[in-house]
Parts: C-alpha cells; sequence; structure tokens
C-alpha cells in the first residue's frame, strides 16, 4: 500500500485502484495534461521507497486499462463509428458487420498497431503493401468453389465418311455447335459468384467494399496430353453396326451436261397409280437408252429416276457413349494436375477469373520427324525431282578477294576491319551438312574447364526427352526401389536441363511472316485423332491420350490501390489518431 497526493486530495493504492482506472480511461479519451501533472508531482512528493510502489501500482492500472475493451472509446466520436460501423448498400445503409466483428476482440493497446489503426480509418488494403508491392493473402478458391459437383458436357460422335469405301469408317467428330470432345467448368463459369465470394472474402479482410471493374479477357493453358482409358458401351458399337434398310423413291431429276441431277424430293412409288409407272416404263419413243440404263422415266412431262432412300439405317452420325471410364472420370482422376496449373492463377483475390477445362480425345501417339530426318526427306523430294519443295540453307560468309567460305561462327572470331570483306548469303545444306548439323544438335548450356562446350546429337537427346516423360514413379509400390527411381529421374532432368538447343530454323521469312525454330521443335510427340470401326474402337479408345486446354476467362478486377481513399473515414482517422498518441504517451510515463 502506497499513501501520496492525487492534486490535493490524499488518497491511496491499490484501495483506489477503479478510481484510477477511470482517470486514465477518460485520460485516454480526452487527452487531459493534468492526469499526467498529477502523477509527476505525486512522486516527486514520495521518498525513493514509496515513489517505486506507486510507479508499480501505476503499472498495474496501466495494464489493466490496456486490456478494456477498444470499442466503447471508439464510440465517442459518433460520426466516425457510424461511418465504421455501416456500409452503404445502394441508395441504403447496412450494418458492417465484418467491421465489428473486427473490432470485437480489439483492445486499447491494440490502438498501436498499424493495420487496427488503417482497418479505423478505412485504408486497410496500406497494411498490405510492403516492399513497393501489394501482398494480399491468397484466395482458397478450391475450398471455397467445391469440386464436388463437377458437370461435364460431353458432344463428342461419330461420323461415317461417305462412299462405298467409307462404309463402316466413322471420324471421331466435336458435335455441331461446340469447339471440344468434352467440356467442364472447373468447377464453376460463372462469374458473378466468383467475384461474391471474392467481395465477401475482401469485405472482411478490409472491412470496405472495394470498387469492381468488369474485364472480359480470355487466355488459353495447354496441358500435355494425359493417357487416359475410356469405355465405349456395346450401345456405341450395336449402333455402328446397324444394317441399312431402303426403299425404293421417285427423285425428280434434270439432265446438266449430260447428267442426271436431282431437283426435288424423292416422292414414294404410291404417288402414282401403278399403271401410271407401268406405262411411262414402256414408253421408248420419249426414252432413249441413258434413261433407259440409268432408270428414267417420265411422268407428267417431267423426269424421274429410282433411287434408293435409307429409312432405318446405319446412322449418318451415332452418339458415342462411354461407360465406368468416362470425360467425368477422366476430369475426377486428374484434378489434382489441373489445380496445381491454376491454384496461383484463380487465387489471385483481386482478379475474377473462371476456368474452363475443353478437352480434345487423341487415338494415336506419333513422333514427329527429327531436324535431319525432315531436312534429308526434303532434299530427296527434290532430286526426285519435285520443284515446289523447300530444302533448308546455311548462313555463311565469302571472302570477296579469295572466295573462302567460313562459318557463322568463325565470322563472329574475325575482327572488325576483317569482316568488311567477307559477305554473307545462304547456302543450301547438304546431306553431310545435315548429318553434322544433327550431330551437334545440342549443347551444354555452361562451357568446360578447357572452356570448350560439349554437345549431343538430336536422337540421344529425343530419347533422353522420351525417358523422362515417361518415367511413371507412381506406379512403383516398394518406397525403397521409389526413392532410387526419383533419384534417377532427378538425374535425368538435371542432365536434360543442361543442354541447351545449337539450332536456330526460320521459317516463312519470304511471305514476310518470319516463324523462329529450334532442333527442339523437332523430334515431338505428337497426338492425333484417327477414324475408327466397330471392331477397333475398343482398343482405340483404351489407349487414348485426352488433349486439354485450360481456358482463362478474366471477368473483372477490383480495384486495391493502396494510396486511394487513406482517408475514407476522416473523423475516425483523426479520432484514431488521437487515442493512439494518449496511449503512446501513457506508454512513455507510466508503462514500459
Amino acid at each position: 500500500m502506497v499513501s501520496f497526493k492525487w492534486g490535493v486530495s490524499p488518497t491511496v493504492l491499490p484501495e483506489r485502484a477503479d478510481f484510477f482506472v477511470t482517470e486514465m480511461t477518460n485520460y485516454i479519451k480526452t487527452g487531459d495534461k493534468s492526469f499526467i501533472v498529477k502523477y509527476n508531482k505525486a512522486l516527486s512528493q514520495l521518498n525513493p521507497e514509496n515513489a517505486k510502489k506507486l510507479e508499480e501500482q501505476f503499472k498495474a492500472i496501466y495494464k489493466k486499462v490496456m486490456d478494456l475493451p477498444l470499442t466503447p472509446i471508439l464510440k465517442t466520436d459518433g460520426e466516425g463509428w457510424k461511418r465504421f460501423s455501416t456500409k452503404r448498400m445502394g441508395k441504403t445503409t447496412e450494418i458492417n458487420q465484418e467491421n465489428i466483428s473486427y473490432m470485437q476482440d480489439k483492445t486499447i493497446k491494440d490502438i498501436l498497431d498499424f493495420d487496427v489503426v488503417n482497418r479505423l480509418r478505412g485504408s486497410a488494403i496500406a497494411g498490405f503493401f510492403k516492399d513497393g508491392s501489394l501482398n494480399l493473402p491468397e484466395f482458397d478458391f478450391f475450398e471455397e468453389l467445391k469440386l464436388d459437383a463437377l458437370e461435364v458436357k460431353e458432344h463428342v460422335s461419330l461420323k461415317e465418311q461417305q462412299g462405298e469405301r467409307g462404309e463402316g469408317r466413322y471420324n471421331i467428330k466435336v458435335g455441331e455447335g461446340y469447339d471440344s470432345h468434352f467440356s467442364c467448368p472447373f468447377p464453376t463459369n460463372d462469374g458473378d459468384k466468383v467475384a461474391n465470394k471474392k467481395k465477401d472474402a475482401l469485405t472482411q479482410m478490409l472491412g470496405t467494399d472495394a470498387p469492381y471493374r468488369n474485364d472480359d479477357v480470355e487466355t488459353n493453358i495447354k496441358v500435355e496430353p494425359i493417357k487416359y482409358g475410356f469405355d465405349v458401351l456395346e450401345k456405341t458399337i450395336n449402333n455402328m453396326n446397324k444394317v441399312p434398310t431402303s426403299e425404293t423413291r421417285l427423285t425428280r431429276v434434270e439432265e446438266v451436261n449430260g447428267e442426271y441431277e436431282a431437283t426435288g424430293e424423292q416422292l414414294p412409288l404410291d404417288a402414282y397409280e401403278p399403271i401410271e409407272i407401268a406405262v411411262a416404263e414402256e414408253d421408248f419413243d420419249n426414252r432413249n437408252q441413258k434413261m433407259i440404263d440409268e432408270k428414267i422415266i417420265i411422268l407428267d412431262g417431267e423426269m424421274y429416276q429410282y433411287r434408293k432412300k435409307d429409312t432405318t439405317g446405319r446412322k449418318d452420325k451415332v452418339i458415342l457413349e462411354f461407360g465406368q471410364k468416362n470425360p467425368l472420370t477422366f476430369i475426377k482422376e486428374n484434378k489434382d494436375i489441373f489445380e496445381r496449373i491454376i491454384t496461383p492463377i484463380v487465387g489471385d483475390i483481386s482478379t475474377v477469373k473462371t476456368v474452363e477445362i475443353k478437352a480434345f480425345i487423341r487415338t494415336k501417339k506419333g513422333v514427329s520427324s527429327t531436324f535431319s530426318q525432315d531436312a534429308l526427306s526434303r532434299r530427296k523430294k527434290l532430286e526426285a525431282g519435285n520443284e515446289d519443295i523447300n530444302t533448308y540453307s546455311m548462313l555463311k560468309y565469302k571472302n570477296n578477294e579469295t572466295g573462302e567460305v567460313i562459318s557463322v561462327e568463325d565470322y563472329a572470331e574475325l575482327e572488325e576491319e576483317e569482316q568488311v570483306n567477307y559477305t554473307y548469303f545462304y547456302d543450301e545444306l547438304t546431306p553431310a551438312e545435315i548429318v553434322t548439323i544433327s550431330s551437334k544438335a545440342y549443347r551444354t548450356k555452361e562451357k568446360d574447364a578447357n572452356d570448350e562446350y560439349g554437345y549431343i546429337t538430336e536422337d540421344a537427346f529425343n530419347a533422353l526427352r522420351r525417358a523422362v516423360a515417361s518415367f511413371d514413379i507412381e506406379s512403383i509400390t516398394e518406397e525403397d526401389l521409389k526413392e532410387k527411381a526419383k533419384k534417377t529421374l532427378s538425374e535425368k532432368k538435371e542432365l536434360l536441363d543442361s543442354y541447351e538447343p545449337s539450332l536456330q530454323v526460320m521459317e516463312g521469312a519470304e511471305e514476310g511472316k518470319p516463324n523462329i525454330k529450334t532442333t527442339k521443335d523437332y523430334g515431338q510427340d505428337t497426338y492425333k485423332t484417327n477414324e475408327v470401326n466397330s471392331e477397333n474402337i475398343k482398343e482405340r479408345f483404351k489407349e487414348a491420350y485426352v488433349d486439354v486446354d485450360l481456358v482463362i476467362t478474366k471477368h473483372g478486377f477490383f480495384n486495391l490501390n493502396p494510396f486511394a481513399k487513406t482517408s475514407a473515414n476522416r473523423p475516425m482517422s483523426k479520432h484514431a489518431n488521437r487515442i493512439k498518441k494518449h496511449v503512446r504517451k501513457l506508454k512513455r510515463n507510466i508503462g514500459e
């Protein structure tokens, strides 16, 4: 216990602690300087021992006051609190529950927190501006928008090829009006739904509504084709195997350049009486041999031809129907891949983006020609007399006096005064040069100890690339073997990454549309959609690949400028600054 004078009135602590809690709280509200003056005067009138006891008592009171709720003090500024605790919704005003909830557990000491003050000011976004950029928390897109109810639209059909040779041979087609074999919003293409989710999250985070701007931008991300075995129902095969039935019809025709072309609809034979048809068939005076051969008769002065009409036969298009392994199971089984790719894109809380998966079924995997294969093939065709074929040429330099021809690399090593003696030209590649280029198609990114590059052939690089791509670690069940496999794969990837193409190929320059390729663009895996029939369709789809496009649509964005509207709530901003100032002074004089 310590006795002292508070102003002119004697008092004692800790018995009067509640009184001083009130006094200190009032000081925080008003900033009345007499509180600090009285405290310092009280200390000066005590001996060192009692002065220390008084300091300890006030420190305890200070700690208690700092742990009091902040909200009652904030409410002392009516206008500021009104703006903080409400929000405009069109022409009406409603409670800003996010702000009220945010302040619920805040105590007086939290007024020294930068983020709290910014929230009160209506500029909480400034608290996320660090090191020259805005660093907002990621939006948990796939938590907020579950993948449980994926809706896949299938629009793939089988179209029978034309003519007798095409019978029973079907092309895998995209349904009319669609641009993929199947598609799926992942998990939604509702931009408004995503915008509302992100708006709620931002309001929870900032306490204010961020302005939203509409946008409409679409981008594509291609995914490496994924191997997948589809089940094709027997119903599909039965429809492919339907035997057509037909009946004879009368088709109105006209003679055009010696040929009979249909000009009207097909009519059933009972459109005319049997006797009328019989008379027309016996009218050899008006029917020449060609008409007889092509079964042309004349009825009512018009020429008609007997033609078969398919009435119940094989459908022109057969809808492809899947079994247990279908487009939906494909997306569900590979959703982790797609989620991993797009999470950084849709996780940006400031933008509203949706994703749609568009997929194409490929039934054949192949490999494109390597550079050397393509170059040698072109030369062979040219030598065989195909003058329209374009061959590869190499840029070289020729000495204007001696006629000496040197490579681009050697030219680059010359001094500038020597280079003026050379003129560049393009020289058609010889078979030997093609083989030499292929043998050094890739070089190491770094030089060795002898200041030289290492080289690897096209075939060796492509073999290494395919080995890495086909490495299936997940199929290994034994953990020790799996770890060894991971190490091997890592080493192969490191080796692959240590090389870069040493050749550039320019195409289309003469058309004004130059396209630069490297040896890496050759010898690539290719995926095609081949024709199928009832006998091989099951096998083809069991060994299929799916070519996936992730279509990203940007619907809009939130304007989160940390320097805008920094005093959106000016009354509360001033009020909060005053409270913070008074708390800081207490901290210096009484607190730590």
